[in-house]
This record gives C-alpha cells, sequence and structure tokens, in this order.
C-alpha cells in the first residue's frame, strides 16, 4: 500500500477493495501524526535543568514544535550564550533560524528581564541578554514554531 509524505497510507488501484480497513489504516496514521510526544533535550555546559518538575524538552505537532522547560545557568554573562548545543532532535530543528523572547528571574527576589532566544536549523539554542546575567538565575524557555518556517 502506497504512503503520501507524512506517511498517510491510501489504496493503491491494484488493492483489493475493503473501504473499512482503509479507513482504519488512515485513521491509525493521523493519530500516529498528532500525537507527538515530548523530548528531552540535554541543557549544554554550564547549564542544568531547574529541578525534575519543568525539564527543557520539545513537543512536536505536525508541523508545529514547542520547546519549553525551565534552566539555570552556573555562571554570570552578559553576550549570548549556547544553552543546548546541538541537542535539538533533528525532527525538531527548524528550516531557519527562530526568534524569540523569554524572561529571567535574576536571582529568587530580583526583577524580570528579558533575553533573546533562537533555535537554528543545527539544533542549537542561544539566549542573548539585555544585560548582565546574575549566575544561578532562572530562565523560562518557551519558544513555538512552524518547523518549515512557512
Amino acid at each position: 500500500m502506497p504512503v503520501t509524505a507524512k506517511g498517510f497510507r491510501y489504496p493503491a488501484s491494484s488493492d483489493a477493495p475493503n473501504i473499512p480497513q482503509f479507513f482504519q489504516n488512515l485513521a491509525a496514521d493521523i493519530d500516529a501524526y498528532l500525537s507527538g510526544s515530548a523530548v528531552s533535550i540535554a541543557p549544554a555546559s554550564g547549564w542544568a535543568n531547574l529541578g525534575t518538575f519543568a525539564t527543557l524538552q520539545g513537543f512536536r505537532l505536525g508541523n508545529f514544535c514547542l520547546i519549553y522547560g525551565m534552566i539555570t545557568n552556573n555562571n554570570a554573562y552578559s553576550a549570548a550564550q549556547t544553552v543546548a548545543s546541538t541537542a535539538v532532535p533533528t525532527a525538531f530543528r527548524p528550516a531557519k533560524q527562530v526568534t524569540s523572547h523569554s524572561g529571567v528571574q535574576i536571582g529568587v527576589t530580583a526583577a524580570l528581564q528579558s533575553c533573546r532566544m533562537d533555535v537554528t536549523p543545527t539544533g542549537t539554542i542561544t539566549v542573548s541578554p539585555t544585560g548582565t546575567i546574575a549566575a544561578n538565575s532562572f530562565h523560562a524557555v518557551m519558544i513555538t514554531y512552524n518547523v518549515n518556517n512557512v
């Protein structure tokens, strides 16, 4: 039985007629396509997941991807930093660089500061602050995009 580019099976003209089976196959293929599952994304050296309740991970549903989690940095920084180096799985990588903005909690009681976050086609996630970020700050990561960048 042939399949589409997305993996949906369909009957060939030479297949014996079996309409209920064709619909069952299509329903199963659509379920598999739409019911994505989360994958872990390993933080780069100098970064760590903030506990176990919000680890850095990705979720893909069709062509749409969500990367989310809470991470912390071991060292202070004021220039762009690599949060995850080639850790984003291939199926989650955008065709072109994706830019989003994120909040960083500096310490436990300090004010929120914004940062730019990028996901590249090579699977790297970087964060670029608007000022100096103290060590052990909390980074809320939430980036959504179409992997085809359309």
